[in-house]
């Protein structure tokens, strides 16, 4: 799954947990199976290394620097 698609999947799903928890028990934990399934096809592909550990990912304060 690409990043963007992986992005879409996790918003949708974020979303339709928030307005489930409560009310709909079954949606609710299908939405948390797309956020697992998603979240790990991230560290599998390495595409959001923040995920996946690294250090640099955002509000590290660190930065990477391309080389030239």
């Amino acid at each position: 799954m690409r990043a963007r698609g992986r992005g879409w999947a996790l918003s949708i799903a974020l979303m339709e947990l928030s307005s489930h928890r409560t009310s709909n028990p079954v949606m609710a934990a299908t939405a948390r199976q797309v956020i697992a399934e998603v979240l790990e096809g991230a560290r599998e592909s390495q595409a959001v290394p923040w995920v996946t550990g690294d250090a640099s990912g955002p509000g590290s304060g660190r930065t990477r620097r391309r080389r030239r």
